[in-house]
Formats: structure tokens, C-alpha cells, sequence
């Protein structure tokens, strides 16, 4: 049973709606819920928006507003969801129940949990531990005390104050994950290249230069002015989607790369719409993930959003995608530490 009228642990009102439900073999989701929507039995059993768009990513929140809040935003970025449940204030029900269950969910592929108050931290960690090595999940949370109950799963699981960059990772997240930790970077802009440089640079990620091999396979493919030898790949701005498909095959099927970032800012002399085509093809032949971003007007942004569509993590800034990489990476370090 879903309880949505706002309600405390311990008044009489929610202590009589315990009581009843627990003679019968009813378990309570809130008060204070925003409800449920669930992909998989077609059910949207809330106040938020109703053209959610379905996908992998499940979302646990305390706050009714800010939950059904995420389902808007998630709609008008183009992320798609699996599951969205507010546990409320917890009468019967709390965030590790919901956890445990969306680990088990087939659909879901990471998790987001807002969390302003942990019923019981140590079963949740101990839950935590488990679901990690299964599926990744974001901690949502600018509360100092939950910080401290989850310090020690701090290398384990990201934990950010951003509602916007919650989204970004569980996105990445539950797509492809990376091999290692050596990131190539292939771009028409040296300008934005030199902006994700420093980021990555920044966040500890390896940027390898390309071995002798693999730059002379590149070089084929770039054009006159452009650099192949070192990273990140200038294939300059009048670089076509032919071009760049043939830089990211090449780095694909390579050993050296164990993950790939390519920068597309547009341009009179390309379509992001083109662009965007050539990397849901690439994404669909590769094992290793593709990260684009794609910077531009309003064709870009349609470019990002079809990709979103199919599950593509996809990024209108280079830094909203190198903490998706940074994210991805750190996974990559904690499974096989």
C-alpha cells in the first residue's frame, strides 16, 4: 500500500495504518510517498509527469517533490528509467528494501538513491556491498551525516550533490564498461580537445599516447593539419562522420584503447544528426563504450537525444562527459582491484 498523505514515524495516524496493515500482511511505502512508476507492469502511480521515457535507470527517493522533479528532468534530457519509488519517512518500507529490489530487476542497470536520512546504516552498507558487484549505484545527497555513514563505500560508489550530474553517471553507467583505465580522445576542435585534456588530466585518467602501430593505422584516416601520434586525435573541423568512424574503428578493435571519447562540435560543414547515426552504428559493433559529446544548437541537441534513446551515453559538455568516463573508470578500478 502506498501512503501519499504527509505523515511521521510515531503519530497515531501512521502508528494505526501500521498496525492494520501488519494484521493483514500489508507492507507500507511512506508516508509522505510520491508513489511509484515501474516499467516493467506499465505503471505510473504518481503526480509527476506521465510521458516518462522507459530505460534502465532506477531511482530511490525520500523527497516526493524532488523525486517526481528527477522524472521531469530525466524526461527532458531524454534518460529513460526503470523504476522510480519514494520511500517517504519510512514507516514500514525504507531505501534498503528498494535497493534490494532493484537489484534484482532485471531492466534496472544502476541506481540512483537520494538519501537525507538512513533508516539502519549498517544494513545498508552491507546491502551495498553486495548490490555493487552486481549493478552500479550514485548516491544523491548533500547531508553531512550520510556522507559519514557511507564513508567507507566512498571508493566504491560515487556520491554527488548534483541532481543533473546523479543522472549523467547512472547513464554512463548503465551502458558499456570500460576495459581499463587508457582513454583515447578523438575531436574537430584542438580547442575542445585541449579542454578535455585538462580534465581528464585533472581526474587522474590515463591518456596514452598511441603506440607507433596504432598511429600509422590512424593517420590514414586524418586529414592534412590534423595529429594522429598523440592524444588527444585532431582530425580538424572539416572532418566528415567517415572520418571520424574510421579514426574510432581503428582505436576500437586496438588493444591500446580501453575506452574512447569523441568530441563533435558543429559545425556548416557537418551534420550532428549524421554524426550521431555513425556512433549508435560504431556503438552496436564494439564491446568497448563510445563517449560523445557533441556541442552545438539545436540539432545537437536532437544528435544527443537520439542517442539517449538508445541507451547511447551521450553529452553536451566535455564536462558533464569526463565525470561519466571518471565514473565508468573508477568502476573498472573497484571490480577488478
Amino acid at each position: 500500500v502506498v501512503v501519499v498523505i504527509s505523515g511521521k514515524r510515531g503519530d497515531p495516524t501512521s502508528l494505526t495504518i501500521l498496525e492494520a496493515a501488519r494484521r493483514y500482511g500489508i507492507r507500507i511505502l511512506g508516508p509522505s510517498s510520491m508513489g511509484i512508476f515501474y516499467v516493467k507492469s506499465r505503471l505510473n502511480a504518481t503526480l509527476g509527469p506521465m510521458d516518462v521515457k522507459e530505460g534502465s535507470i532506477g531511482i530511490v527517493t525520500e523527497s516526493r517533490t524532488l523525486g517526481m522533479a528527477m522524472m521531469g528532468l530525466a524526461t527532458v534530457e531524454g534518460i529513460g528509467l526503470s523504476a522510480v519509488v519514494g520511500v517517504g519517512d519510512k514507516l514500514d518500507i525504507n531505501e534498503s528494501d528498494i535497493l534490494e529490489f532493484l537489484a534484482g530487476d532485471r531492466t534496472t542497470r544502476s541506481i540512483i538513491m537520494h538519501l537525507e536520512k538512513i533508516s539502519n546504516p549498517k544494513e545498508l552498507i552491507e546491502i551495498l556491498r553486495e548490490v555493487v558487484l552486481r549493478k552500479p549505484v550514485v548516491v544523491l545527497t548533500s547531508m553531512e551525516d550520510v556522507r559519514k555513514d557511507l564513508n567507507e563505500l566512498r571508493d566504491l560508489i560515487p556520491m554527488v550533490d548534483d541532481v543533473t550530474q546523479s543522472l549523467d553517471l547512472a547513464l554512463a553507467l548503465a551502458g558499456k564498461e570500460v576495459e581499463g583505465r587508457k582513454i583515447l580522445v578523438v575531436t574537430n576542435s584542438g580547442g575542445a580537445g585541449k579542454l578535455v585534456r585538462g580534465l581528464l588530466t585533472s581526474a587522474e585518467i590515463d591518456l596514452f599516447s598511441p603506440s607507433e602501430n596504432l598511429a600509422d593505422e590512424i593517420r590514414q584516416f586524418v586529414p592534412e593539419g590534423g595529429t594522429y601520434s598523440s592524444n588527444p586525435i585532431d582530425i580538424t573541423g572539416r572532418a566528415g562522420t567517415d572520418v571520424y568512424r574510421g579514426v574510432l574503428e581503428v582505436a576500437l578493435s586496438s588493444r591500446e584503447a580501453d575506452g574512447v571519447m569523441a568530441i563533435y562540435c558543429e559545425t556548416a560543414l557537418s551534420d550532428p544528426i549524421r554524426f550521431a547515426g555513425m556512433i549508435s552504428e560504431v556503438w552496436e559493433l564494439y564491446k568497448k563504450p563510445v563517449i560523445p559529446v557533441i556541442m552545438g544548437g539545436e540539432r545537437s541537441r536532437e544528435a544527443i537525444l537520439r542517442l539517449r534513446a538508445r541507451g547511447i551515453p551521450a553529452y553536451p559538455t566535455p564536462c558533464r562527459a569526463v565525470r561519466a568516463v571518471d565514473s565508468l573508470v573508477g568502476r573498472y578500478l573497484f571490480l577488478n582491484q
